[in-house]
């Protein structure tokens, strides 16, 4: 689990745990509506990038750039998935169970549950 804050002054602040940057950036990512579009699309089960662009009626231009930036953020992990015909792709699974963000007199603090079943 991990920690990040913004402080009263503005900015996040960020704790040395492992995990601080998943937090923070993606409490950041959040506020974008395609971004957690595909985070809802992931949940139900690992997804390719063209089915989540078909689903959500997105190009796939689009969700590339936000997958990427999902993947960055520790949000999303790929992983190669292979189909009977030969082929392979990339599936894009969430790599984080929870992101609780609280807000008090010290600042708005966010905690991180990473997706053990990976």
């Amino acid at each position: 689990m991990s920690e990040s804050a913004v402080s009263p002054r503005g900015g996040i602040e960020t704790s040395t745990r492992p995990s601080a940057d998943v937090a923070a950036s993606g409490l950041e990512l959040l506020s974008d509506d395609c971004a957690r579009e595909i985070l809802a699309v992931v949940a139900e089960e690992p997804t390719p990038a063209r089915r989540i662009s078909e689903r959500l009626d997105v190009s796939r231009t689009t969700v590339y750039r936000r997958l990427d930036r999902l993947e960055e953020a520790g949000l999303l992990d790929a992983q190669l998935a292979y189909d009977p015909d030969g082929h392979h792709r990339k599936e894009f699974r969430l790599a984080v169970d929870q992101l609780a963000v609280t807000v008090d007199a010290e600042g708005v603090s966010v905690e991180c549950t990473e997706n053990d079943a990976i």
